[in-house]
């Protein structure tokens, strides 16, 4: 029975950055660095890959963006969302709904609600493209489990 091989934990490639590339890391972590850089994984000893990352311009993670005014005008369904967090392996607390705020687009976030929930909700009454204020809507869509 093969081992499901550990994945490089933010933390990780953090203390990996802080410690000057000085700590110690598997041939899978340090293909693991590749893979985020943008290259392929290459397959050789330990001390060619650790030599090889050595050449790398690695990314620091660690930014604030809490007093930034950037605004992504990339909207995301609740499918992308689930998966995006399935990806993350995120299973802190339990999503129960996606809220989006700050949005100046409403028919865009229209559209990201499913044909299906938006028809229940003009049924019950709610006109989805009219709901919302313009400097600040909001859309919740109930976290659906697999």
């Amino acid at each position: 029975m093969k081992s499901k091989r550990q994945k490089l934990s933010l933390e990780g490639y953090i203390d990996f950055l802080s410690s000057h590339k000085q700590l110690s890391l598997t041939a899978g972590s340090l293909n693991q660095i590749f893979s985020i850089h943008g290259f392929k994984k290459i397959k050789g000893v330990k001390k060619e890959l650790s030599d090889a990352v050595e050449t790398l311009d690695l990314i620091d993670p660690s930014r604030s963006t809490l007093r930034a005014s950037v605004s992504s005008d990339a909207w995301l369904t609740q499918e992308e969302v689930i998966g995006d967090l399935k990806c993350l392996d995120w299973q802190e607390c339990c999503v129960t709904a996606i809220e989006t705020l700050n949005s100046s687009f409403p028919e865009q976030r229209s559209n990201s609600i499913p044909k299906a929930q938006a028809k229940r909700k003009r049924r019950a009454g709610i006109d989805v493209a009219a709901e919302g204020a313009e400097s600040v809507s909001s859309a919740l869509l109930p976290f659906q489990s697999s």
